[in-house]
């Protein structure tokens, strides 16, 4: 069995450490999505600057202006769309009309992930997100409770509310408006909207190729063609997978016995969702079926990492930029459970991974130069040096994968901005999740009151979501400078228990 291997050196000029591919070919963008080729174009051929800028003051997300707009000034009122459905966008089930059971997954995750999207609005702003009818005072109750936190913190967010049934259904009620901020920038909204807005045809091509990049394998072809460091990945097929599962295992067992584990995801995954982690003795072809769920595979040795960052930024036609950088924090292998910044963070990963930065800026150009736009984050890998030894790598700092969307610690772009209820600038944002608070609280309108209990001076804390169903909430832990990392951390563990 043989594979053909992406193994990609950390600058051009330096030589491949493969050569010879020692194993088969590898398989990339695949049935149902647009080809690679197609999607990305020359960067002397992408030349189209949309009806669209970045508003600074909405955590930089983009606002898009109909060809109508007296104005295209993004500091003017605008309706912010909590498309998060779009978030699933690297699927090929999204892209399919005809996939009911995918649509009902689609419209699941917008109603629920939805309402953190508050976040992202200014104080004159409508905001639009999805609710059925049976939970709409729930998601009242939750977008009540997310503005009064956030103005402790002197975040004042909208009060106009819209709650329809799902967010296909407003695209399809309605014209679009003048200055439209959405969560994500997906094919949904310009399918509805793109004989309204300025260069409507070519934002349609537009979020397609935001779609294609958003899977590892595109994403990985692109950076690697620039010369980008990435680990080495193996891509399988799922009908390789269904009818070589056993020569596949046992090739790549041989292809990555240097590494005691290995790192299995497929190619639309993001955040955590279809991923894991196998010992390489351990591997065996009903693994290689189920963690793939009929989508193609990406295997990666397991390098430990010491830090996992999480970096956002802006992309679009004429330029792309670094915003924010965090720390991913995992509560296990593969399950994300929040972020932390602090304002030095970013100097601190100079001195571990002094290149970090220009790999990122770089990573960023690529997409750019591709015809991706919108805000993005990039997942870094960093690694000590000793293990990059150990393991023969050419680098210690990788690029693991691009969500072409807003991350979810975006949101820090908003809440760095405010002020604690002392006064003092916010030095530190920790973000947690899965924080149990019981919904007679927030549905009694006491859960700012029940925060408050917690807090010490120079702390706030910022629901940015609530989960009905499991009684748990999101939250944004701040602090000024004068209270240490080690002093949220013992907040959040307070809060966890109660």
């Amino acid at each position: 069995m043989q594979f053909d291997v992406h193994d990609f050196s950390p600058q051009p000029t330096i030589k491949r450490v493969i050569d010879n591919t020692p194993e088969a070919a590898i398989r990339t963008s695949g049935q149902g999505m647009p080809s690679l080729d197609a999607t990305f174009p020359d960067q002397s051929k992408h030349s189209v600057k949309f009806g669209a800028d970045f508003s600074p003051s909405r955590a930089h997300l983009p606002v898009f202006f109909s060809s109508s707009a007296a104005s295209h000034d993004t500091e003017q009122p605008v309706v912010v769309l909590a498309n998060a459905g779009g978030q699933l966008a690297n699927a090929r089930g999204y892209h399919d009309p005809l996939n009911q059971s995918f649509a009902s997954i689609v419209i699941d995750h917008e109603r629920l992930v939805g309402p953190h999207a508050l976040l992202f609005t200014g104080s004159e702003d409508t905001f639009v997100v999805a609710s059925a009818t049976e939970t709409r005072q729930q998601t009242q109750n939750i977008l009540n409770a997310i503005r009064a936190t956030a103005l402790k913190a002197s975040i004042t967010l909208a009060s106009s509310f819209e709650l329809p049934e799902t967010i296909d259904s407003w695209l399809q009620s309605r014209t679009a408006p003048e200055a439209l901020l959405p969560l994500t920038v997906e094919s949904h909204l310009f399918t509805a909207f793109q004989q309204q807005y300025t260069a409507g045809t070519d934002l349609l091509a537009m979020s397609t190729r935001n779609a294609e990049a958003y899977r590892k394998d595109a994403v990985e072809r692109l950076w690697g063609d620039a010369g980008l460091p990435l680990l080495e990945s193996v891509y399988l097929s799922p009908q390789d997978i269904r009818e070589n599962g056993s020569a596949l295992v046992a090739a790549l067992q041989r292809h990555f016995k240097a590494f005691d584990s290995l790192v299995l995801a497929r190619v639309d995954g993001s955040g955590g969702y279809g991923i894991g982690r196998v010992a390489v003795s351990s591997l065996t072809a009903s693994i290689l079926e189920s963690t793939s769920g009929g989508e193609t595979l990406q295997v990666q040795g397991y390098v430990p990492l010491i830090s996992s960052p999480c970096i956002i930024g802006t992309v679009a036609a004429d330029h792309s930029r670094v915003l924010h950088v965090s720390e991913q924090v995992f509560s296990k292998f593969g399950t994300h459970s929040g972020n932390t910044w602090s304002r030095g963070f970013a100097s601190q990963l100079r001195d571990i991974a002094p290149e970090y930065e220009l790999i990122a800026t770089e990573a960023f150009e690529r997409l750019r130069e591709a015809g991706i736009f919108g805000q993005v984050n990039i997942d870094v890998m960093i690694c000590t040096r000793d293990t990059q030894e150990q393991l023969g790598l050419p680098s210690n700092v990788f690029l693991r994968e691009a969500n072409i969307r807003p991350a979810g610690s975006s949101i820090m772009l908003r809440l760095r901005d405010g002020l604690l209820p002392g006064g003092e600038p916010v030095d530190k944002i920790h973000t947690v999740q899965n924080i149990p608070i019981q919904k007679a609280v927030l549905n009694a309108g006491l859960l700012p009151d029940y925060l408050e209990t917690f807090e010490q001076p120079g702390t706030t804390i910022v629901l940015t979501n609530y989960n009905y169903n499991t009684e748990s909430a999101q939250l944004a832990l701040l602090c000024c400078s004068d209270v240490s990392s080690m002093v949220l951390k013992q907040l959040e563990e307070r809060l966890r228990n109660g």
